[in-house]
This record gives C-alpha cells, structure tokens and sequence, in this order.
C-alpha cells in the first residue's frame, strides 16, 4: 500500500481545516466573540463580575471597576458624591449596550451636568439575572457604599426571583474562552440547550415568592443606613407599559409604604414613550439605550 498519497491527502486536509478555522476565528472576533466577561462563582452571591476587567462585545465595551460594578471606577474611601442604582440585566445593561449606553452611565453624564460637579459617581451594582437575594449578598460582601441616593430597580419578575433557581451555572462566562470560535460555539451550544430543556426549577413558586420577599426586606435595612434616600424604582415591561397595568406595580408600591422609603413607577413613563411613537425596550423587558437614556433624565429630576 502506498502511504505517500494517503499522507499528501491528510496534511491537505490538516492545511484546509487549519486555514478555515483561522478564517472562521477572524470573522467571528470581528463580529464580537473572543472576549465573553467573566464572572466568580459564589456560595452566597451565586456569581458577580470579575473585577478590573475591560472586553469588547459585539462590538461593545464592557467594563468592570474594582468592585465588581460595570461602571466607572472610584474609591469609596475618597469623599465623592455617590448614587447607586441596584439590579438585574436591565440596570447592567446586556451586552448588546455599550458602556456609555447604560442607565449608571448615563445617569452620571445628566448628574454631572445637573449638579455642575464632575466629581459625582454612579455605581451600577448589578449582573444579569439577579434578584433581591443576589443583591443582597453582593451588599453584605463587598459594602457599605454610603452615598447620597440609592435606586433600586425592580421587575415584577424579581417577586419570585432567588440564587440557584436555574439549571444553569451562569448566564455569563466563568472561564475565558480559548478562541472566538471556542466562544460561539459555545453561545450557540447554550442557545440550543435553552430551546429544548429550558430552566428547571426545584422550588415551588410560592417558596420562591416568600424567599424573595425576605431577601427584599432584609436588602432595604443597609440601604436605609448607608444612604440619605433610597428610592424603590418598579421597572414595566413592554406589556405592562402599554396596558398600563400591574400586579408588581402594587406590589412594590406596598413594600415600599412598608419601609417608609420613596417610590417610583415607569409605568406612566414609558406608556407616554410608547404613545409618542417612542419605543424604549428592546424586547418585553430590557431597555434600549433610548429608554435608558430617558429613564436616566428622571431619575435625575428626582434628585433634583
């Protein structure tokens, strides 16, 4: 048998897939793959950001300060204005935002000029998928920030919304991916097992809901310590702003009667952004930066 064409044939084949797979990593890096962020894995936290980190995401800077916050870095030890605004992806952003599209961003831009001091902070204390429980425990870790104005910004999904309820690790990234194609096979490899199995969740709903409650009882006592106000923001959905209606709108109305704190609710907000031929999601529940943008302006005319 003559071995000489057979081995020809291979490195061929090696030299082929070798090129297509440089091509295929240089394409899909300039599409935003290679640089998926980074979370640390946690017995109470569940997961928070990988501090001083700094990626380009789908073409969309992600930057991450020494406590874990995607937004700018400061010292809390430094005596600065500080406001924090506190929650899930719709305050972190998604990565389909750039830094400078979040709500803590944009916020800082409008205080900034508002309040004609550029020593104003924002700290967005946030990860996506988090609840009351995760916001918590990232406090209690990584707190106090003491500071002027704390917004928490809540969804009528955060009522049931505990750590460790999901199949799923994380909605991030624990260990950096080797390549670009490395990444989007494996985004696409999570978007497939999503399809056909989904969470899997072991704690019934009301367990969930009761679990949740106290998470959010107990988050409400640092914040009214370590701030001047703290203003409890219900964030609606595409539904829920356009019918004008819902039951976590009276829900965190309650909770925050409950703990003598300010409420606010974008309900009105972005059912009049709807009526005006406006559109601040980008799907049911997160905001463009559009939205962002005009959520940022009113929680400033509420400081103000």
């Amino acid at each position: 048998m003559d071995f000489v064409p057979l081995l020809k044939r291979s490195l061929k084949g090696v030299l082929l897939f070798s090129v297509l797979g440089i091509l295929a990593n240089i394409i899909l890096y300039s599409l935003g793959f290679g640089q998926a962020p980074l979370v640390v894995l946690d017995d109470n936290v569940e997961y928070y950001l990988k501090a001083n980190m700094s990626y380009q995401r789908f073409g969309n800077e992600i930057t991450v300060n020494r406590y874990s916050m995607r937004s700018v870095d400061f010292d809390r030890n430094e005596k600065k204005p500080f406001y924090a605004v506190i929650g899930d992806s719709v305050v972190y952003g998604q990565h389909t935002l750039d830094q400078t599209q979040t709500l803590a961003f944009l916020l800082n831009k409008k205080l900034k000029q508002e309040l004609r001091d550029e020593s104003v902070v924002v700290g967005s204390i946030s990860a996506s998928s988090w609840g009351p429980e995760n916001m918590l425990a990232f406090y209690e870790k990584f707190g106090p920030f003491v500071g002027n104005t704390v917004f928490l910004v809540l969804s009528s999904h955060d009522r049931s919304d505990i750590p460790f309820m999901t199949r799923r690790l994380t909605p991030y990234r624990v260990v950096k991916p080797l390549t670009a194609l490395h990444d989007f096979v494996q985004s696409v490899g999570e978007r497939v097992e999503d399809k056909l199995r989904g969470d899997v969740v072991d704690i019934p709903f009301k367990k969930r809901l009761s679990l949740s409650k106290a998470s959010l009882d107990s988050l409400m006592e640092p914040l009214k310590r370590d701030y001047a106000r703290v203003v409890l923001v219900f964030h609606a959905t595409k539904k829920e702003a356009i019918s004008g209606t819902s039951n976590g709108e009276v829900y965190y109305r309650s909770m925050a009667k409950k703990h003598n704190v300010e409420f606010f609710s974008t309900i009105n907000l972005y059912q009049d952004l709807y009526e005006q031929g406006s559109k601040p999601h980008s799907d049911n529940i997160h905001l463009t930066w559009q939205g962002n943008k005009q959520l940022s302006e009113k929680l400033a005319e509420l400081i103000n």
